[in-house]
């Protein structure tokens, strides 16, 4: 057995102590390997405050891709607008420091995985790694890695937003696993977790 942690939209601001203080007592978890799919920041200002939260976690091998909160800011937005469909929009230029945001999390000896092939070993266990950059803003590039997933006892996709046109082809080539975020479990519920948007094309039961 291996423990993989997987934290996603943490949508961080400086001022969430509370948050950070939670994230970095993740590491008592002592998981094998930490798995992170984007939307780490919702402030120009905050990562040095998400890098310091997840430094605890840097002691254990880790990947990450990015999603659209970190490269924009995000806006305020009506709940209701998520049922006219997925909320992309392709702004002209990046208005978050996600580069300082993606060194940070390389200098934890973390694997980016926005648009790569990567592999792992987690002691005696091989892991194939694939991920693609946001296909919410249309970001992912997966013919850049494209292919059946080369012989590993694991092999593990990565993506921020679960659209179905890159759970297809991960799973086509051989993903035994895809991990994702973006949908927190549903943009607008019923309680008991009952999903009546995802913002992606991923249907609400799943």
């Amino acid at each position: 057995p291996r423990r993989l942690l997987h934290l996603s939209d943490l949508h961080m601001i400086p001022r969430q102590r509370d948050k950070q203080r939670w994230v970095r007592d993740l590491a008592r978890l002592e998981p094998d390997a930490v798995v992170v799919t984007g939307d780490f920041l919702a402030d120009r200002h905050a990562v040095p405050y998400a890098l310091e939260a997840l430094a605890p976690l840097g002691q254990f091998p880790g990947m990450f891709v990015l999603g659209s909160n970190d490269y924009y800011a995000p806006t305020s937005i009506n709940p209701l607008k998520y049922f006219s469909g997925p909320s992309a929009s392709l702004r002209p230029s990046p208005v978050l420091p996600w580069g300082d945001l993606v060194a940070g999390l390389r200098s934890f000896g973390w694997l980016d995985l926005s648009n790569r092939n990567e592999s792992l070993l987690l002691g005696d266990l091989s892991v194939a790694l694939r991920g693609v950059d946001d296909p919410h803003i249309m970001l992912d590039r997966y013919e850049d890695v494209a292919g059946p997933f080369p012989t590993a006892d694991l092999r593990v996709g990565v993506v921020h937003a679960p659209y179905l046109r890159v759970l297809n082809a991960l799973t086509d080539d051989g993903a035994d696993l895809v991990i994702a975020g973006h949908t927190h479990g549903g943009q607008l519920c019923l309680p008991g977790g009952h999903a009546l948007v995802t913002n992606c094309d991923l249907p609400r039961s799943m």
